[in-house]
């Protein structure tokens, strides 16, 4: 039996009782915090918050320490060859030395010098004989302690007062603020202060300063953890390479026959990660991050093999450096199949180093022996052989003119007199002696 279609009223009413249960449900605006503007009319109607906001901003920025001493500053932002004429200045941070908009060296430097407080006399106007004074740098709270205004700064140049971290970081109304472009009302100057140092954009301002004084800006905070991330993965690959390293020393194996967390054997190289781990807290981190896909720890038999060739690719470099730097080699090859029956080239250079003592002049000679890697062979004939010996030589960039000898075993393609691998090599290098290399049986 068909169901039976609702009426058209019973169909508004249902309409209606779901816009009433919309409207009571809350806006979506009140999951976000509110914006700066109405975070500051709620702080004006609330006299409590408005006055902690401005305990805090005052200490933090009148303390006599904060930016008096150049010190407990850190200055790394800041380029060194930039303000050098400006330190040569008497008041290095007088806003007379600056154009607007202030860059980040700029603020960066003038944080790092201290606000610009010159000590008076000072100049009087003419027509009312008032002049600044230094005993507006001061200010006694309530606990009859006198401290210091370091937000308040006086320019001789331009003969105002100005506030120090308005300068730097107001965004509102700069151009028609007197505590950003300058304030010389000299009769009315302890209302103004009073009434400057209670604004609400004031205190904003000395906040900011104060993060920027302490490196707690964003781009600060952002860099420090990327700075952080970045040691923990430099510790991490120095383990990792230092394993690596212990195990081909060693000639041992890496990888085990499952690798799985409830494998009791996971192989040599993860056994080690392991074992290391509960003794050194930065594997243990390592360990205890949430693995998965995506997700990088550097313990990937991918991993494992790239750093395997990184390192092997290094020591190489390092031996065709020292093959380089001696006077003559000989090389040594002989073919041999592996497991899947394909032919492999064996490369050995046996060279002789140049020892010297601490004054550079020669001491001893030392003789040494040096794999560098196999070749696949495909061409068993001598003229192939040749070739690949050839190729070995120049691609590892060795002078065939110090080839001094050859050591290869007695087959007729390798010691053949007229056409063999160690004719052919003497005819490019008349110097290059065959000696014959037997096998041990």
């Amino acid at each position: 039996m068909a169901s039976k279609s609702a009426s058209g009223a019973a169909k508004r009413k249902i309409k209606k009782q779901r816009e009433e249960s919309v409207k009571r449900m809350p806006k979506i605006d009140t999951y976000f915090k509110q914006n700066h503007e109405e975070t500051e009319e709620q702080d004006i109607d609330n006299p409590g918050i408005l006055l902690n906001k401005i305990k805090t901003a005052s200490n933090s920025v009148s303390e006599p320490t904060a930016t008096s001493s150049i010190d407990t500053i850190n200055t790394k932002n800041v380029e060194p060859n930039i303000f050098n004429s400006l330190i040569c200045e008497r008041f290095p941070t007088d806003k007379v030395h600056f154009k607007e908009p202030l860059s980040y060296q700029e603020k960066r430097f003038i944080i790092s010098q201290g606000p610009c407080q010159p000590k008076g006399p000072f100049p009087a106007d003419s027509d009312n004989s008032r002049s600044f004074s230094e005993k507006f740098y001061y200010f006694t709270n309530q606990a009859n302690i006198t401290l210091k205004r370091a937000w308040l700064c006086y320019s001789l140049t331009l003969n105002k007062i100005y506030c120090q971290c308005c300068w730097l970081f107001s965004t509102h109304d700069r151009i028609s603020s007197s505590w950003v472009t300058g304030n010389n009302d000299w009769r009315h100057l302890t209302q103004n202060i009073k009434r400057h140092d209670n604004s609400n954009d004031h205190i904003q301002c000395c906040i900011i300063f104060e993060q920027w004084r302490l490196n707690k800006t964003i781009s600060e905070e952002m860099a420090l953890s990327i700075q952080n991330e970045c040691n923990f993965w430099r510790q991490v690959l120095d383990r990792v390479i230092n394993v690596t390293l212990t195990l081909a020393t060693s000639n041992l194996s890496f990888r085990g026959h499952r690798e799985t967390d409830l494998s009791k054997n996971k192989g040599n190289f993860l056994s080690i990660i392991t074992l290391i781990s509960k003794y050194d807290p930065t594997l243990e981190n390592l360990l205890s991050m949430p693995a998965g896909k995506g997700t990088a720890n550097y313990l990937s038999n991918t991993i494992q093999n790239e750093i395997i060739t990184l390192l092997a690719n290094t020591i190489l470099e390092q031996i065709i450096l020292s093959i380089n730097r001696s006077p003559f080699f000989s090389v040594i090859m002989d073919t041999t199949q592996d497991i899947s029956k394909i032919d492999q080239l064996s490369q050995v250079i046996r060279y002789v180093s140049v020892i010297s003592d601490s004054d550079g002049n020669p001491k001893t000679l030392q003789i040494n022996e040096s794999f560098i890697g196999f070749v696949e062979i495909v061409d068993q004939s001598s003229a192939g052989l040749e070739e690949s010996i050839i190729n070995c030589i120049t691609k590892n960039n060795l002078n065939l003119s110090k080839l001094r000898g050859q050591g290869f075993d007695g087959a007729a393609n390798m010691s053949g007199v007229y056409s063999g691998v160690q004719a052919r090599l003497k005819s490019k290098q008349k110097l290059a002696t065959y000696t014959i290399v037997l096998h041990i049986i």
